[in-house]
């Protein structure tokens, strides 16, 4: 579990941090104590091995995209689908995940056994059309070789979407908090996205065999029909989904896309995408290599310089996950001096320094000195080097992994005013392996007063769902809006 700051080793998120302001950006992510994904008991026996392996395929297209993280599912089988559904009821799901082949790994699990969060949408429409073979391999990569063929005749492979919320993890898992049958074991998947869904292939024949014919008037052909090759999920029921809902209409659960990452990274900001493509919002596009875009655009290979479009559902930071820190000392050099000298303020701005060069579960020797630098700052009164240490406690960012002994920090922060303190003990009770919302109420209470608006959120959520308080959507939407007007950017989702 992570807690919602600002990444610190993403320069991207550290540049929006500048934009947004400290309380904007001590609020980066927060999905705690979202219901989990609805287990279904009557669900079908499947194999554990997804798609065929056909990384013998010409150019090696199936190497090149074994790195791709964010794919659709469209084109499972009911059965494929419904395993993982399953599967992420229980926990994260563990999968070994390369070239063109995965593999569900149903007794291997990650210690503690977190859950998948879900975040509610408006419905969404979204359209991903594949128009030559490595738009294909890119986007359904497992069961891509299936429509070869189907490409060649068609011209086009189209999914049209209603996208109506994803279930969600921050967690960025090391191959030693795996446990059970493990062998092979690649990646986590931290996302999946839901809804409705039809996968249909362009110009198909009217009349021939199998094929069901949209949109094409008597005697229309060609351009006109689409064969139908996959559908799920009943568009009418998605219309009912609205952003404060705890988990997906009846009816409006499908899979659509799963996001992956290697075990023991954090997730990309944007999907990687093979050599030759990039990502444009919502899928891999084959662009043009000799022509620059501004940002913002990229260059198709029909199309040329295009906007892209915004992600549907935008993938969530993970990784080191701080709040940031603000000392009045120039650099790493003269805050040792400082700190050497038993300044508090000098303390505090070498922890922040040494703190930017630190991964989670990796203990280093540069770890150590920001755990003690942020320690002398803290028994010096500065109450956010008391957070900072807490959050390398919590998540071992450089330093051995000791949630119960960040309480004590988080305590002391808050005590002393720092309401990125007060949210963290908030967040740690209730995203502990023994969550205890009552106790969290409080100190999200305090971090949503009259001087802060950032623990509003995770106050919301409480009486979203009614996790130590008694159930409130209209409170929760209060909050919310609160937590949303201060700029704090998951809230306006919810």
């Amino acid at each position: 579990m992570t807690l919602p700051f600002a990444t610190a080793s993403s320069a991207s998120v550290q540049r929006a941090r500048a934009q947004r302001g400290p309380v904007a950006a001590s609020a980066v992510l927060l999905l705690a104590g979202l219901p989990t994904l609805g287990a279904c008991s009557a669900l079908p026996a499947a194999g554990d091995a997804l798609g065929v392996d056909h990384t013998k395929r010409e150019k090696g297209v199936c190497e090149d995209v074994g790195g791709q993280s964010r794919f659709l599912v469209v084109d499972w089988e009911s059965v494929d689908r419904a395993e993982i559904e399953a599967r992420a009821s229980r926990g994260l799901v563990v999968v070994h995940y390369q070239g063109c082949k995965m593999e569900v790994l149903k007794r291997c699990q990650v210690k503690g056994a977190p859950h998948y969060d879900y975040v509610g949408l408006t419905p969404k429409k979204d359209n991903v059309t594949m128009r030559d073979s490595a738009e294909v391999y890119a986007n359904i990569p497992v069961y891509a070789a299936k429509f070869d063929a189907k490409l060649a005749h068609s011209g086009s492979l189209d999914v049209n979407m209603t996208i109506v919320g994803q279930f969600d993890t921050a967690r960025a898992a090391t191959r030693d908090e795996l446990e059970g049958e493990c062998e092979g074991a690649t990646h986590i998947v931290s996302a999946i996205t839901v809804g409705s869904f039809e996968f249909t292939a362009a110009n198909a024949v009217e009349g021939s065999a199998g094929v069901t014919v949209l949109g094409a008037g008597a005697g229309a052909r060609g351009a006109q029909a689409h064969e139908v090759l996959n559908r799920d999920g009943e568009e009418a029921r998605c219309g009912e989904a609205t952003g404060t809902d705890a988990k997906p209409p009846f009816g409006c659960g499908a899979l659509l896309r799963l996001e992956v990452v290697p075990i023991g990274q954090a997730r990309r900001e944007e999907p990687s995408c093979p050599k030759g493509m990039q990502w444009n919002g919502g899928q891999c596009v084959a662009t043009k290599t000799d022509v620059t875009c501004k940002a913002g655009e990229i260059a198709d290979k029909e199309k040329g310089c295009v906007a892209k479009k915004p992600d549907v559902v935008a993938s969530a930071p993970s990784g080191p996950l701080v709040a940031p820190v603000a000392s009045d000392c120039r650099d790493e050099a003269s805050c040792k001096d400082r700190c050497d000298k038993s300044d508090p303020k000098g303390c505090l701005g070498l922890g922040g320094a040494l703190r930017s060069k630190l991964a989670v579960g990796k203990p280093s020797p540069e770890g150590e000195k920001a755990r003690a630098a942020f320690q002398k700052a803290c028994d010096g009164g500065e109450a956010t080097a008391c957070t900072a240490l807490g959050e390398m406690k919590f998540q071992g960012l450089g330093i051995a992994k000791d949630p119960k002994s960040s309480y004590d920090h988080f305590e002391k922060a808050c005590s002393g005013g720092d309401m990125a303190g007060c949210n963290d003990m908030g967040l740690a009770l209730t995203q502990s392996s023994s969550p205890d919302p009552t106790h969290a109420k409080p100190y999200f209470e305090r971090a949503c007063g009259s001087a802060s608006s950032l623990g509003c959120l995770g106050l919301g959520m409480l009486y979203r769902d009614g996790r130590g308080v008694s159930r409130d959507p209209v409170k929760a939407k209060d909050l919310f809006k609160k937590a949303c007007d201060a700029k704090i950017t998951p809230a306006c989702k919810l």
